[in-house]
C-alpha cells in the first residue's frame, strides 16, 4: 500500500496535457542533485528528481570514485618494484587487468546500491528520462510534463572531443569507457595535458605502460606556476612518460590493431614539419563541457554563457528567478566537493527569505598524480595579475624526516601571503600525500586568522609529512 501511495501520480488537465505539480524539480542525479534531492525531501518538500542517465553521475560511475581506485591499484602494483630497497623482494609480480577494472567496477555497484537504497522517501519521486524545458517552470520527460516554482539544473558536464580529422570514425578510449578495457596495451598516446589526463598517463605508466601525452598549449596544467609544472614534467620524464607540448593533430587511423597520430609542434612562428606517433591504444582527454545542449533553455529566459554554461549569481539563482544551477553545468568549480558545498546552499535559499552566499575563492582541489599535486585560493600568476605584493614561504620534502622513512622525498610545499596583513591567500604542495596536508592550509585560511602567525607557531608531530610546515621559510 505504502509504495503505492509513494509513486501514484495525480495528475490534472491543463493545456490539454497531464501536468503534474511538484514544491521542487532537481534536474540530473549527480553527486549535487542526489543530495539536494534527498536534503529537500527531508525537509518536507515534495521533490521530483529527474535522470536520464546513471545514478551517481560522472563522480560515481566515470570520475573521482573509480579513478581513484585504479590509480590506488597502480601504486599498490609500482611499489611492489621498490621494495627491494626496504629489504623486501617480491618474485614476478603480475597485473590481472580484467580483476583489477571488476574489483573498481564492484566499488562502483556499492555506491549505486547505497544510493538505491537511500532513495526511499515518501517525499522524493524519482523519474528515469530525459528531461527538457518546454515553459518557463515547466519539464517534460518522455509523454508526461512536471512543473514546480522553483528548479535546480544539476545536468552535469561532458567530455569535449576535438575535432581531429579520423577521430569519430574510430573507437578510443575515454574516462567514460575504460571500465570496459580488455586488456592492458603495451603503448597508449593521451591526447590532453590536464588533470584528467595526468592521472590517466600515472596509471597506465605504474603498470609498465609506455605513455606519450600530446597538448596543444606551452604546457601540460597550464592552471599551475612555471616551478610546479617544471618540477612535474621533470619527475614524469624520469618515468619514461614522454611529453610533447604545442602540438596541433591534424590526422588520427587506425590500421591493423595500431592507432597512428599525425602532428606536428609549433614553435610560434610556423608549423614544424608533420611527424607521426604510431600506438596500441588511444586515450583523449581533452577537457569537459556543461551539458546544456539539449535542455531547451530558450523556453526559461535563462542566459547561457559563450561555453555553454550557465552563469550563477552568489546565490546560486540564475537570472531568472526560482531557477539555479550547480556543479558542472556552471562551468566554475567542476569538483565534486564544490557541487556538495553548492547543494546546500541552494537548499537554504530555495526555501528561505534570508539568504547564503556561495564562495569559491577558497575553494581546494587536488590532481592525483605522482606525486599528489594540490592547492588552494590563488598561484602567484594570478597574484601577479591582480598586482598583490606577496611573500612566499617555501620547503622542502627532502628535509623532512617522515619523507626519508617512506622512501618519498619528492616536492614541496608553497605558501603565498600578503606582505602587507601577512594574510594566506593561495598553497601549493605538490609531494607524498599533499592531498592531506593541504587541509591544514585549508582549515587556517578559512579561520578567523588566516595568516602565517599560527602556522609558525604551531608544533607538528614527528615524525609526520606535517612537519615539513615546520620549515617554511
Amino acid at each position: 500500500m505504502f509504495l503505492f501511495i509513494k509513486y501514484l501520480v495525480l495528475f490534472e488537465k491543463e493545456e490539454g496535457e497531464l501536468l503534474k505539480r511538484y514544491d521542487c524539480i532537481i534536474l540530473g542525479g549527480g553527486t549535487g542533485g542526489l543530495r539536494l534531492a534527498l536534503a529537500t525531501a527531508r525537509e518536507g518538500k515534495h521533490t521530483l528528481l529527474i535522470e536520464h542517465g546513471a545514478i551517481g553521475g560522472t563522480c560515481l560511475n566515470t570520475g573521482c570514485i573509480p579513478t581513484k581506485a585504479m590509480i590506488e591499484a597502480a601504486h599498490r602494483y609500482h611499489e611492489l618494484s621498490e621494495l627491494s630497497s626496504f629489504g623486501i623482494t617480491v618474485d614476478s609480480p603480475k597485473v590481472h587487468i580484467k580483476k583489477l577494472l571488476d574489483r573498481v567496477q564492484g566499488i562502483v555497484k556499492e555506491g549505486h546500491d547505497a544510493i538505491l537504497m537511500g532513495l526511499s522517501h515518501s517525499k522524493l519521486d524519482v523519474v528515469r528520462g530525459k528531461g527538457y524545458f518546454i515553459a518557463k517552470k515547466t519539464l517534460q520527460v518522455g509523454q508526461h510534463t512536471y512543473t514546480a516554482p522553483k528548479i535546480v539544473i544539476a545536468t552535469g558536464a561532458k567530455n569535449n572531443i576535438p575535432p581531429v580529422e579520423g577521430l569519430d570514425k574510430i573507437t578510443y578510449l575515454t574516462n567514460e569507457n575504460i571500465l570496459s578495457l580488455q586488456a592492458l596495451p603495451k603503448s597508449i598516446i593521451l591526447i590532453g595535458g590536464g588533470y584528467i589526463s595526468m592521472e590517466f598517463a600515472t596509471f597506465f605508466s605504474f603498470l609498465g605502460v609506455k605513455v606519450t601525452i600530446l597538448e596543444s598549449c606551452k604546457e601540460i596544467l597550464g592552471m599551475l606556476d612555471e616551478d610546479v609544472i617544471r618540477f612535474l614534467v621533470d619527475e614524469y620524464e624520469k618515468k619514461g612518460i614522454r611529453i610533447i607540448t604545442s602540438a596541433a593533430i591534424h590526422e588520427v587511423t587506425f590500421k591493423h590493431k595500431k592507432y597512428t597520430l599525425a602532428y606536428s609542434v609549433s614553435d610560434g612562428q610556423q608549423n614544424n614539419r608533420k611527424k607521426n606517433l604510431v600506438s596500441d591504444a588511444l586515450f583523449v582527454a581533452t577537457g569537459r563541457k556543461p551539458n546544456t545542449k539539449n535542455l531547451r533553455l530558450e523556453y526559461t529566459g535563462v542566459r547561457i554563457g559563450s561555453h555553454g554554461e550557465i552563469p550563477t549569481d552568489q546565490y546560486m539563482q540564475t537570472n531568472v528567478s526560482g531557477i539555479y544551477a550547480m556543479g558542472d553545468v556552471t562551468g566554475r568549480a567542476m569538483f565534486a566537493h564544490a557541487v556538495k558545498r553548492e547543494s546546500d546552499i541552494i537548499l537554504h535559499n530555495l526555501f528561505h527569505y534570508q539568504k547564503k552566499t556561495m564562495k569559491f575563492n577558497l575553494m581546494p582541489w587536488a590532481v592525483f598524480m605522482d606525486p599528489v599535486v594540490a592547492g588552494i585560493g590563488l598561484n602567484e600568476k594570478q597574484a601577479q595579475e591582480k598586482g598583490i605584493k606577496y611573500g612566499i614561504l617555501h620547503a622542502r620534502f627532502h628535509h623532512v624526516g617522515r619523507a626519508r622513512v617512506i622512501g618519498d622525498q619528492r616536492g614541496f610545499v608553497k605558501i603565498l601571503y600578503n606582505k602587507q596583513s601577512h594574510r594566506i591567500f593561495g598553497a601549493t604542495i605538490v609531494g607524498p600525500q599533499a592531498d592531506i596536508i593541504i587541509h591544514e592550509i585549508i582549515a587556517l585560511m578559512n579561520s578567523s586568522n588566516p595568516s602565517i602567525d599560527p602556522l609558525r607557531k604551531a608544533i607538528h608531530i614527528h615524525p609526520t609529512l606535517s612537519e615539513i610546515m615546520g620549515d617554511l621559510r
